[in-house]
């Protein structure tokens, strides 16, 4: 009865370790508690332990013993569950020694016991000690370890001990299989969390090519989440300063975006900019503490960090920038954020070169269509200038980032305004006004010298400086001129006034330099144009002009001793080539003027007419008159209604004959060629003033033959 009773507790003994064994996955506690509960009731030992091996060491995972006071001996030899043992420390355990063999070891006593092992901690009553390898696929993953205070194990002790250190190794292997596994699959959701995450970016960075700040908030957020952290900021490195671009934080706002700090105080962040690895703070507050260095993160506020973590972002080996995470709470992050930040470190790198190309593509793209344009308005421009003006100043005050552009002319000692793109018509002056070209404005200085004038701001410059600037006039912050270089010479001047004036960069004035050079080219075409028009009409007036004289000559010889019909064709021809409405010649007789011919016929009636004294005064050469009304004294010279007229005298063997007038209308103003033209036609009527006092003396000498013939006959 006895032995079927004592069979039956260690069937049960069994049933219990199996079913922890059977129930057990990652955590082995419960059965290490039933094997050493079990070990020390069915077996008598004082002491049972499990030991579980992890690399190089023994941890023991569990203990049991039979009393408080052996509980106390234990710890007071500094004995407690976690305790490690390393496998070289040789003479310290017998189960290092079964760790090592995968042998059982079993001592008898005390003596036996501290012989073998003097550095066992010290226990007293010590009958019997043994240790058992937990063994799987015959390697040794665990040892058991049970001590007898009274008597000795017995061989159905050691059967089920063994039986005990069996089930243990199945629980310990089952253990690591379900941790691997676990492991396994941890890592594997990660990677799938992330690469969804990456593809997540990488489709945000498709879809905003030049939005990067758009991009750079998708990423912090990712990063933020996948490194279990609660805040987070992205500073990206403008020349000499890191500005955070993008920020998180557990209240949802903003409060460091947007601000600057010096790269030389960015402290932290330059030790993973210079290692170019993850940089792990684990306790914030410590750190800061211990280093005792203000510049570690001086725009954070370090009162939200508990533990931080930053890393690096590089591109070709250029650092542009940090992404930093951290908890509020000091709870420090694992070693395999490092590369999950990393990753998303290299995206945010990606998405930044990836902008800096696509806007450079665009910004060229624009600007060459810019360029097309102005070449296209030069091209096509021919005098009138106002197209090219108003594509240069429009496409200016776009592609750098204004809306007040003007361009002037110059004319003479002055320049003048062309044309303007303007937000208030207040801003610059309007169309025509005159710019004097010296050194009290940058549009008169720009053209003086042919060098650029930028004045960045116009309150650190002096009151003497450029004193009569429409940008000091007006208040704007700055001003830029730009000369229009023809052949090294001034011919016009591009302005630029406002606050975006200050901040122009080379490569913005540059594309204003070529714009200005276009423009010079399109004024250069304009002068040549002018040149070659003006020759044209020059020598088609000449042509002309010559043909009436031909016309003139022919009408005088065909009419020798006709003036009337030679003045009156003289008067047509001069006329027609004067754009006038009226012409006529007014010859003066025993100190009268008397009408001599006239462009209309419908005129005749007037010729003959007296139109009073002729004037006792020689009359210069010719006489331009704007504006007959104003000189009531002449006003009566004429009998047709003339307001602008020329007149050019009419000599005969150095006497003044009388004049050669033309007339209009209306107000409109005769030019010099006009009178030129007059003077040529007065030429004409001199010859034919001669022509016709010789034939008269012709007659005369004819009509005395013939009566002389006449007596003598």
């Amino acid at each position: 009865f006895n032995d079927l009773d004592a069979a039956l507790e260690r069937q049960t003994a069994m049933t219990d370790v199996l079913d922890a064994v059977s129930t057990a996955r990652t955590d082995l506690l419960p059965v290490f508690e039933a094997v050493t509960r079990h070990a020390f009731r069915l077996c008598d030992s004082a002491t049972a332990s499990l030991y579980v091996r992890e690399g190089d060491t023994l941890v023991r995972s569990a203990t049991l013993t039979p009393n408080e006071t052996s509980a106390s001996e234990w710890k007071a030899a500094g004995v407690d569950v976690g305790w490690t043992i390393r496998l070289d420390q040789v003479g310290l355990h017998p189960a290092i020694d079964t760790a090592l063999t995968g042998k059982a070891i079993r001592l008898g006593g005390a003596a036996e016991l501290y012989e073998r092992y003097p550095d066992f901690p010290p226990l007293t009553g010590v009958r019997d000690a043994l240790t058992l390898p937990l063994l799987r696929n015959g390697a040794v993953i665990g040892v058991l370890a049970f001590i007898r205070t009274a008597g000795v194990y017995s061989d159905a002790d050691l059967g089920l001990l063994q039986t005990f250190a069996n089930q243990a190794a199945i629980a310990v292997d089952n253990a690591r299989l379900l941790r691997e596994i676990e492991e396994r699959n941890n890592d594997l959701a990660e990677s799938l969390e992330l690469q969804t995450a990456t593809s997540d970016i990488l489709r945000s960075i498709s879809a905003n090519p030049g939005d990067v700040t758009t991009v750079l908030e998708e990423i912090l957020a990712r990063a933020v989440a996948l490194c279990d952290a609660e805040e987070g900021g992205l500073l990206i490195r403008h020349d000499d300063l890191l500005r955070f671009d993008a920020q998180i934080t557990r209240s949802g706002g903003s409060v460091f975006l947007g601000r600057e700090v010096p790269v030389a105080d960015a402290g932290v962040n330059l030790k993973a900019r210079d290692e170019r690895r993850p940089v792990f703070v684990d306790d914030f507050d410590a750190f800061m503490r211990k280093r005792q260095d203000p510049t570690a993160l001086p725009f954070i506020d370090t009162q939200r960090i508990g533990s931080f973590l930053t890393v690096p972002l590089m591109q070709d080996d250029v650092w542009l920038g940090n992404i930093n995470v951290n908890r509020v709470d000091v709870r420090p992050f694992d070693e395999r954020t490092g590369p999950i930040l990393q990753a998303f470190a290299d995206q945010a790198a990606i998405a930044m070169s990836n902008a800096k190309l696509f806007n450079d593509l665009n910004e060229a793209l624009d600007r060459q269509t810019a360029m097309t344009e102005v070449l296209d308005a030069v091209s096509t421009a021919r005098l009138d200038l106002s197209p090219v003006y108003e594509v240069v100043a429009r496409h200016a005050g776009r592609l750098c980032g204004g809306h007040e552009a003007l361009v002037t002319i110059r004319e003479g000692d002055d320049v003048v305004v062309a044309s303007r793109v303007v937000d208030s018509p207040e801003g610059y002056a309007t169309f025509g006004a005159r710019l004097p070209i010296d050194d009290s404005s940058p549009m008169g200085l720009a053209c003086l010298t042919g060098e650029l004038v930028h004045v960045r701001d116009w309150s650190s410059a002096a009151d003497d400086y450029l004193p009569n600037a429409n940008g000091r006039v007006v208040g704007a912050k700055a001003s830029l001129a730009v000369p229009m270089l023809r052949n090294d010479i001034a011919v016009g001047v591009l302005g630029f006034m406002g606050d975006y004036a200050a901040d122009l960069t080379d490569s913005q004035v540059a594309l204003l330099q070529v714009f200005a050079n276009q423009a010079a080219i399109a004024v250069d075409n304009a002068r040549l144009l002018r040149e070659i028009e003006a020759r044209n009409n020059d020598l088609a007036e000449s042509l002309e002009l010559q043909t009436a004289t031909s016309e003139v000559l022919a009408l005088i010889s065909a009419n020798p001793g006709d003036l009337e019909a030679v003045f009156t064709g003289i008067c047509v021809q001069a006329a027609r080539l004067c754009g006038a409405d009226h012409s006529g010649i007014l010859r003066y007789e025993d100190g009268q003027i008397i009408v001599a011919a006239s462009s209309a016929p419908e005129n005749r009636a007037v010729l003959g007419m007296h139109l009073g004294p002729a004037p006792k005064y020689q009359m210069p050469e010719p006489v331009f008159i704007d504006d007959l009304r104003v000189l009531s004294t002449f006003a009566a010279d004429l009998p047709l209604p003339v307001v602008s007229a020329v007149r050019v005298p009419l000599h005969f063997d150095g006497t003044l004959y009388g004049q050669l007038t033309v007339g209009r209308g209306e107000v409109r103003p005769f030019e010099p060629r006009h009178g030129r033209i007059l003077e040529a036609f007065a030429e004409q009527a001199a010859i034919a003033i001669s022509n016709a006092n010789l034939f008269k003396a012709l007659e005369e000498q004819t009509r005395i033959a013939d009566e002389a013939n006449a007596a003598k006959g």
